[in-house]
């Protein structure tokens, strides 16, 4: 039995989630420490949810274990499809992704409660560096639909690299740049990250969203399924249990390979065909399975190559390499980093384990402990509009993407960008909103439509000031100006991408309700919701996370230089004023952030 943590205030303790494609966790920095909490006796948390032949919730380690039997009934890997609309179907229900996830944060949630003996209600939840705005807002809205307010959403190598500064590095090696390579279960990052002193400032990122041990596990599938046809003369692949017992021998197959030059797989009765019972019986070598997916491996070096020519900067300048991610265990993994850095890759931070400590580590901070490290962090993909454009050929492309946030942009920004009307007397301007590299807007991936309505009745060439801000969450906000008359315009957000309302998070919850036994729901711990009048959480109107920043400062009043005290306490409280106005302050709190940065608090 899990014992309860027996410590000191854990009332207003923000953990740190690492909800993975293969494994979750959850951290909490207390007493000077991080601590990993233990889910029924494990660390990891499988991410498998399924529902028993009886319709009870299984999540983790249950659900894995009745995936081989009840493929139907059981779901894995989906953090892989979220950001998409397309359901999931268990059982006889029909899921988004991000219900999905949302049951196992809750049971994360539900199980921290349980060990540190109070209520779990924020988090900073991990993400890809690659995840786009549509993914990220998918898991922002599994948090809430969990019950947790999401102060932050963190890229896994960036709270890798403060799990890394924070545990093993020494002040001497903290003072300098290293490559973190986070190759997961399903998604693989790599970001190049300069320590200075106590400042962590992702310098450039780059990552694949579908390449993983997931990938790997399919090579080794398919190897075992060519032998079974060479073998039998007959193909299992639309026998769901057969292949389901395959893959988990597979993946097994692929953890004994890390440690071990030779596995021999045997799994015996997987079908009967034409009365003939089939079996699988062979040895794979290590050499094999390298083989199998060193195409993978090359495709990460590629994105290491693409993060390092972003910073400026060669092979031979990355002080260290260090990994994250369970997959980075393969050999060949080291072995390829080995010689392309010509350093050793360093996993003294267990790989599993230090995404979710950098996590926890960030929220201490959010919440106001002395965590010296201060997080610079960027956005991995630029942000823009589709708009006319002049092709090559000198004739209009209706598919040119304008940049308006490039790639690589320390967080958090505002940009913005001037459009003109094309007739006279438009009144509204429908601009699409896309994500990603190509001047090509169709090769990128689009968030939403927001509509510009109400303009001036005047000749064409009316300027509209289209303005896209990125919090520290990587998750953005759009507004528009008339830049003649001055006055901000609607703006109507219509993606199906958008953050979910109040009303929605309550509605996927009630849908998920009778999954969950009642003892285990507490109507207590409710997030704030970023819409509408639930975002205030203190009495001037602030975000919980602005008024965290706002705390921050105050705290470190007595530290400053006189001149910078006294722009940080005129700073905070012209953001209380207008908070409390119900003005916009966002670049008053952009200020306040920057002077922070700089004086070191």
């Amino acid at each position: 039995m899990t014992q309860a943590i027996a410590k000191a205030d854990y009332s207003n303790c923000i953990v740190g989630i690492d909800l993975g494609t293969t494994n979750s966790l959850i951290a909490v920095y207390r007493d000077n420490k991080i601590t990993i909490l233990e889910i029924e006796g494990d660390k990891l948390l499988p991410s498998y949810v399924g529902l028993s032949p009886s319709d009870d919730l299984l999540v983790g380690h249950p659900a894995r274990n009745q995936y081989i039997l009840y493929p139907e009934r059981t779901i894995k890997s989906i953090k892989r499809k979220m950001g998409g609309t397309e359901s999931v179907v268990l059982g006889d229900r029909s899921l988004l992704p991000e219900e999905v996830s949302a049951l196992i944060l809750g049971h994360l949630k539900r199980q921290a409660e349980i060990q540190l003996g109070i209520p779990v209600r924020r988090a900073v939840i991990t993400v890809p560096a690659y995840f786009n705005d549509v993914q990220r807002q998918a898991t922002r809205s599994a948090g809430e639909i969990a019950g947790l307010e999401v102060v932050r959403i963190i890229n896994e190598p960036t709270a890798a690299s403060l799990a890394f500064r924070n545990s093993v590095l020494s002040q001497k090696e903290c003072n300098g740049i290293s490559a973190v390579y986070d190759l997961g279960g399903g998604t693989f990052d790599v970001s190049i990250v300069r320590e200075e002193g106590d400042v962590t400032e992702v310098l450039a990122s780059h990552g694949d969203t579908r390449l993983g041990g997931d990938d790997f596990d399919r090579m080794i599938l398919d190897h075992f399924m060519a032998h079974i046809r060479q073998e039998y003369q007959t193909d299992l692949h639309d026998d769901r249990r057969a292949v389901n017992r395959l893959t988990h021998a597979a993946e097994q197959a692929k953890i004994e390979l890390s440690a071990h030059p030779f596995v021999h797989v045997v799994e015996e009765d997987l079908a009967v065909v034409n009365g003939r019972a089939i079996h699988l019986d062979l040895e794979l070598s290590r050499s094999q399975y390298e083989d199998m997916i060193r195409s993978y491996v090359d495709r990460t070096v590629h994105c290491i190559q693409q993060a390092l020519l972003d910073a400026n900067l060669t092979p031979s300048q990355i002080d260290h390499v260090l990994l994250a991610g369970g997959s980075t265990r393969t050999p060949l993994v080291r072995d390829v980093l080995q010689d392309f850095f010509q350093r050793e890759p360093r996993s003294e931070v267990h790989p599993d384990l230090c995404v979710a400590m950098g996590a926890a580590l960030l929220g201490a901070r959010i919440q106001g402990l002395a965590i010296e490290q201060i997080l610079v962090d960027i956005t991995p993909q630029s942000f823009g509009m589709a708009a006319l454009g002049i092709g090559e050929d000198g004739l209009p492309n209706l598919f040119h993407f304008v940049r308006i946030i490039p790639r690589n942009t320390p967080l958090p920004v505002t940009r913005s960008e001037s459009f003109y009307t094309l007739r006279d007397n438009q009144e509204a301007v429908d601009v699409e909103i896309y994500q990603g590299e190509n001047d090509d807007v169709r090769y990128n991936t689009k968030i939403g439509n927001f509509l510009i309505e109400g303009l001036s009745k005047v000749p064409a060439g009316n300027t509209v000031i289209g303005r896209m801000s990125l919090d520290l969450n990587g998750i953005l906000t759009v507004t528009a100006v008339e830049k003649s008359t001055g006055l901000q315009k609607s703006i109507k957000i219509e993606g199906v991408h958008r953050p979910k309302t109040a009303l929605e998070i309550e509605d996927a919850r009630s849908r998920l309700a009778d999954l969950i036994p009642d003892s285990q729901i507490d109507d207590s711990v409710m997030p704030i919701y970023p819409t509408d009048a639930m975002e205030q959480s203190d009495g001037f109107g602030l975000l919980r996370e602005q008024a965290d920043i706002l705390n921050r400062a105050r705290s470190a009043f007595e530290k400053m230089h006189p001149d910078d005290r006294q722009e940080a306490e005129d700073l905070c409280q012209r953001i209380e004023q207008l908070a409390s106005e119900g003005k916009e302050y966002d670049k008053a709190l952009n200020e306040l952030q920057e002077l922070l940065y700089f004086v070191g608090a």
